[in-house]
């Protein structure tokens, strides 16, 4: 059944929240969601550090092209003593501590630490006992009866006792566990009771408590005196703590589309809004000439100027104008649009004012062919309120500052 509303009603549900039609037909069933969806993904990106997005971390792109067993080469070299330049054996009797509720055990200088070595991820021994470590925080499937052949591996073939059987996972969540119910349980009934008693999860980083992946590696970038070591693996666990926040929303996204989409009231209303956000563009264009109105903006009447009537200005002088742009797309853009015969240095003193500004608002300022200068206008990430004020801010101070440039 279509909603009657108009569409001075969709402005004002953009300008002041909701409209009255829209809270009686939104607020059931909706808001508890959705507050409480947002309410986990601060806490999430709060515990996984993801809040400072635009963290350098060299770690990442190196991922992106060797996926499969890049975390495999980095735990092997921080857990391996005899890694060049940073090995330390207490990095390994840190981990061990992880691992204290299956054993006590502590290596010595004998250790070898050995990558894929009967398949194994990794395997830690010395002459009478072995750890193995199945590395799945890339989510990597996990092979038939894996840990299985894994433990005869090193019990029958190597003859070691194994202490513990690591299984790392980037999220706590128990869905990602061996499918010990899946392996074969006459080949290997023995080893499948074994496991259940060495078998170790460890998480990228655990909401719970600190018996985690990252509080591990923080650990050692904490006591390591090695400036090189320290980098490498606070950078490294920066890196895990981004790609398992990642994944915890996605978790968090799904649950949250299930609910949504759970019963046909709840498919009516989000197709409603979803029917304005995808023209949120388009509708805030009206309320944001509006404010500029009110501090003395008009429509552009300069018929020479290309696209002239998109422009809402409010001029400096007769050849300089502050202004707006509306592409009619829901695409903004905010500078100062110019005469032809204005100087080259005047243009480079108001791109550099833009530029030094120390406004949040534009981005990708830059001279669009001599007759404009400015940047896109951001998208809304904020009450409408504030962020109007915060253009209007902008523009009083642009406006001030350029008459200043214009009268030298």
């Amino acid at each position: 059944m279509p909603i009657n509303i108009t569409e001075k009603e969709i402005i004002d549900f953009v300008h002041d929240g909701f409209s009255d039609k829209y809270v009686a037909f939104c607020k059931s069933g909706l808001k508890h969601i959705t507050n409480e969806y947002v309410s986990a993904i601060e806490s999430a990106k709060k515990m996984y550090g993801m809040l400072e997005s635009d963290t350098f971390n060299f770690f990442e792109p190196l991922e992106r092209y060797y996926k499969e067993d890049f975390h495999d080469i980095m735990l092997f070299q921080i857990l391996n003593p005899k890694t060049k330049g940073i090995g330390n054996i207490e990095y390994l009797n840190t981990f061990c501590k992880l691992l204290s509720e299956k054993t006590d055990y502590c290596f010595g200088r004998e250790v070898v630490v050995e990558r894929q070595k009967g398949h194994i991820d990794i395997l830690i021994s010395d002459e009478k006992n072995a750890i193995i470590i199945e590395n799945k925080i890339n989510n990597a499937p996990d092979r038939p009866n894996q840990l299985a052949r894994y433990l005869r591996y090193v019990e029958g073939t190597k003859k070691k006792k194994v202490v513990a059987i690591v299984y790392i996972r980037p999220i706590c969540d128990d869905s990602k566990l061996p499918p010990l119910k899946d392996y074969d349980a006459t080949e290997y009934s023995s080893e499948i009771a074994r496991i259940k008693e060495l078998l170790v999860p460890i998480t990228v980083i655990d909401s719970k408590g600190k018996n985690d992946l990252c509080h591990f590696l923080d650990s050692c970038a904490g006591f390591t005196e090695h400036e090189t070591a320290k980098v490498y693996i606070k950078q490294y666990s920066e890196l895990l703590k981004l790609n398992g926040g990642n994944k915890m929303l996605e978790g968090m996204q799904k649950e949250v589309i299930m609910k949504l989409y759970s019963d046909e009231e709840s498919v009516k209303k989000i197709l409603a809004i979803g029917e304005i956000w995808d023209n949120r563009g388009m509708l805030f264009a009206p309320i944001i000439k509006d404010s500029l109105f009110r501090i003395g903006f008009k429509q552009s009447e300069d018929e020479e100027f290309p696209l002239y009537e998109n422009y809402t200005e409010k001029n400096i002088d007769k050849k300089i104008f502050i202004a707006f742009y509306d592409d009619g797309t829901g695409h903004f853009w905010f500078g100062f649009r110019l005469g032809s015969s204005v100087s080259k240095k005047v243009q480079d003193s108001l791109e550099n004012l833009l530029k030094n500004s120390e406004n949040n608002l534009l981005t990708d300022i830059g001279n669009e062919h001599g007759m404009a200068i400015g940047g896109s206008l951001k998208e809304v990430d904020q009450p409408i309120e504030g962020f109007l004020n915060s253009v209007i801010a902008m523009c009083q101070k642009l406006e001030k500052l350029a008459a200043n440039i214009v009268k030298k």
